[in-house]
């Protein structure tokens, strides 16, 4: 029996964990998904549906949980996977073995959408779907997180050393130029911190989107679905 340290996660012990009704790998490398986020899935999956066809880009896939649990969706053409850690992508493509995704699906090194702005990745000609659950502590924040996150990549949890939801305004500006390369609809489906409502709500007030914010299964409205026509 491996000698695992104190507080070390289970998930990470076996290797594996349940979620949205799929087994995943989680490593190390990975952050070991929460139950909040299938409220993302969730979302995200009623809006693919309602297309008749679209590309789905996940921002920072990491073991790729969000994009993977969407993938039977026929209405799905194409899945890109981007993150800026290439072990976790590793992790990512062994999850889509795993499942035996059929939907062309690739991943990639990307420090958010860079990699489809400097045309890295073509598009095709249809409207995109786009989930993010970035990472969104405030850099060092570790009073206000549990003993077992130490484990988790630092890369994975930290998003700024103001309020935490810094990639996401870079991320914001990324969809602007993003929007001048297409004359498709984007829609992007994000989730945030439990106190992080109003800060998205004012940052995306800046822009000439709308907006739709919904709650996870406590109440808490940690999440938003922004379309950009």
């Amino acid at each position: 029996m491996p000698n695992f340290p104190e507080n070390y996660p289970l998930e990470y012990r076996t290797g594996c964990v349940q979620f949205y009704w799929r087994n995943f790998i989680v490593t190390p490398d990975v952050l070991i998904p929460r139950l909040e986020t299938e409220c993302l899935v969730r979302k995200a999956r009623e809006t693919i549906h309602s297309l008749k066809s679209c590309t789905l880009i996940d921002i920072g896939t990491g073991s790729g949980i969000i994009p993977l649990s969407c993938s039977d969706i026929l209405s799905i053409q194409e899945i890109i996977c981007l993150d800026i850690s290439s072990e976790a992508l590793k992790v990512a493509r062994e999850n889509a073995e795993s499942l035996q995704i059929h939907v062309p699906i690739t991943f990639h090194i990307s420090n958010l959408l860079e990699s489809v702005l400097n045309s890295n990745i073509q598009l095709s000609d249809q409207p995109i779907v786009i989930t993010a659950n970035l990472p969104y502590i405030k850099n060092e924040d570790w009073k206000n997180m549990s003993v077992d996150t130490r484990f988790e990549p630092k890369i994975a949890l930290f998003g700024g050393k103001v309020h935490g939801f810094e990639l996401y305004e870079q991320l914001f500006l990324q969809l602007l130029e993003l929007k001048k390369c297409t004359l498709q609809t984007i829609t992007i489906i994000i989730e945030f911190g439990f106190d992080q409502n109003q800060i998205a709500k004012d940052i995306l007030s800046q822009y000439p989107w709308d907006s739709e914010f919904f709650s996870d299964y406590s109440g808490i409205e940690r999440f938003a679905q922004v379309d950009i026509k």
